[in-house]
């Protein structure tokens, strides 16, 4: 389990740093910055995630989480067609 929250943890600030990098002055034209977070898990693992995301739209209020669910063996490649759609920039 502490193997998941390391992982979300660490797609969530790659999340976040792409979102940075490549958003800033969309974002900022609009005052928010919307992120995706994508996760996999049970429906109690979806609950403390939702947690989360609260939590941290609570301490950052220009920042909207849009979270992204998938069972454990769609995840890999989900995520992985999501960053690949992601366009240079």
């Amino acid at each position: 389990m502490k193997k998941n929250v390391i992982l979300s943890g660490i797609i969530f600030l790659l999340a976040t740093a792409l979102a940075f990098g490549r958003g800033g002055q969309q974002g900022a034209a609009s005052g928010t910055t919307t992120v995706k977070y994508a996760f996999w898990g049970s429906p109690d693992a979806i609950g403390v995630e939702g947690d989360i995301i609260a939590a941290f739209e609570a301490k950052y209020p220009t920042i909207k989480i849009e979270p992204v669910v998938s069972g454990y063996n769609e995840y890999h490649s989900k995520l992985l067609t999501m960053i690949g759609g992601v366009p240079p920039g």
